[in-house]
């Protein structure tokens, strides 16, 4: 008999705490039970996959919110998806056809709102983390960054400002760029990747 890993117990136990939940929330945006399952399915799949990078400190509601967020995105997709298809499909559709719900009768429910609420926290401190590492390890690519996302002013007038040319600027603000995209990437990805 093989022991489960550690990923898989916590998987086991997220998905018997809100497997319900998250079908219910895609049946909610599908009005098709055998579409609502296998959203369901896809994104606790996609979970499984994502849960690894996750850590665990992740609080157990909090899991429960990024599932269900992650399926209703899901089931938004879907929606787009199945929305191409009937355009293509000609006038004979039946009253009986299932039908999805539109984006406009989508009502945000409060987990929503939480979740999108903490995704903007964490992309908040990942940006002060970014803008307070660059400036301490280089304060030029810094300023330069910084004037050119920060403030109303031209290229023209932060060259002029900072006493460099447009091509240093350019430089500069690429280093930077680059910079980040190296030092910051992984963490950036796991703050506004999709599931």
């Amino acid at each position: 008999m093989k022991c489960k890993s550690t990923k898989d117990e916590r998987f086991d136990s997220i998905y018997r705490s809100c497997a319900l939940d998250v079908y219910h929330a895609c049946l909610h945006f599908t009005n098709d039970d055998n579409l609502a399952e296998e959203v369901t399915q896809q994104a606790f799949v996609n979970f499984y996959e994502r849960l690894d990078k996750m850590g665990s400190d992740w609080e157990p509601e909090h899991l429960r919110a990024y599932i269900i967020h992650a399926a209703k995105n899901l089931a938004c997709n879907y929606y787009r998806s199945a929305k191409r298809e009937v355009a293509e499909v000609d006038e004979d559709e039946t009253e009986d056809s299932p039908r999805l719900a539109r984006p406009e009768e989508i009502v945000e429910s409060a987990e929503d709102s939480y979740f999108r609420e903490r995704e903007r926290a964490l992309a908040k401190k990942l940006s002060d983390d970014i803008l307070a590492d660059l400036k301490e390890s280089h304060e030029s690519w810094y300023e330069v960054f910084h004037m050119m996302y920060y403030s109303d002013k031209t290229h023209d007038e932060i060259s002029e400002e900072l006493g460099i040319t447009k091509d240093v600027l350019y430089s500069r603000l690429h280093r930077a760029k680059r910079w980040i995209h190296k030092n910051y990437k992984e963490e950036f990805d796991d703050t506004t990747g999709s599931v």
